[in-house]
């Protein structure tokens, strides 16, 4: 329970899961919270979309480039299903909302990305977490579609 004359601060809190048995950890999990403060601003995942041309380089099959230090992720303009989804709006406020949904489909499938390669980095990546972090991305792209449209 936190009182008010607690220090103010970030703190970590952990969680061991042990066998009764053999006193194996089998999980754990730690966690930061702040008491009687804001937690500090963060730099966003993504920061921004960036639009590139694709065809004839190396990443013209590509939907998108990776997210790169700075959080920039680059999509490829004259991707087919790009080109095909602005083409077919009907209108132009449609056309802006479709490129929305098509940045923020590259968006998820970049944090998608981050997510694997460190769950992978450690060593937790099983086939249950594959199919967890699937429709965590479902999801996202669900909400996206119900919220722009």
């Amino acid at each position: 329970m936190i009182k008010k004359t607690d220090k103010p601060g970030k703190y970590i809190g952990e969680a061991i899961l042990k066998s009764q048995k053999t006193s194996e950890e089998i999980d754990n999990k730690r966690f930061i919270f702040y008491v009687h403060e804001d937690p500090p601003k963060g730099k966003a995942f993504i920061s921004k979309f960036e639009l590139h041309l694709g065809r004839g380089l190396f990443f013209e099959r590509w939907r998108n480039l990776p997210r790169n230090e700075k959080g920039v992720v680059g999509v490829i303009w004259d991707n087919p299903e790009f080109v095909r989804s602005r083409e077919q709006a009907k209108s132009k406020k449609v056309e802006g909302k479709e490129q929305i949904l098509y940045c923020t489909k590259c968006g998820a499938d970049e944090a998608m990305r981050r997510l694997l390669e460190i769950r992978y980095n450690e060593k937790k990546l099983t086939s249950d977490e594959l199919k967890e972090i699937k429709r965590i991305h479902d999801e996202l792209i669900y909400g996206a579609n119900i919220s722009i449209f």
